[in-house]
């Protein structure tokens, strides 16, 4: 079912689409009780620009050219990633070190490596 819309679940289950709703919610939910409190071990952070294609905007929009990465008009997502496979991810307003600081400081534990992808180096 991964992939798929609560609709094309309900056409294909046969189930209403309050219970699938109910039920992605709870899956959702066990989901992120996973996640722990604080990460150890060796982190990985990174962030990332999540918006519509280039190809869906409008004429006018594209008429005047986008920039990518820093300074687009894209929603910046910033994640932590555990070699052991658990990912942490938040929308952030920037991806200053003013932002990223207190979020890394929350979620790593202090004397764990850390890594990041590329770009500055954000110590935490």
């Amino acid at each position: 079912m991964l992939g798929l819309s609560s609709n094309q679940i309900t056409e294909q289950t046969g189930i209403t689409k309050h219970r699938i709703l109910r039920a992605l919610m709870y899956t959702r939910k066990a989901m992120q009780s996973d996640i722990p409190k604080q990460f150890s071990g060796i982190v990985e952070v990174d962030e990332t620009y999540m918006g519509d294609q280039w190809k869906n905007k409008r004429k006018s929009v594209r008429a005047k050219g986008t920039k990518r990465g820093r300074g687009t008009s894209k929603q910046p997502v910033f994640g932590i990633y555990v070699r052991k496979g658990i990912v942490w991810a938040e929308l952030v307003d920037d991806v200053g070190s003013s932002t990223l600081q207190p979020l890394i400081k929350k979620q790593v534990k202090k004397a764990q490596q850390y890594i990041p992808i590329h770009g500055r180096d954000i110590q935490a």
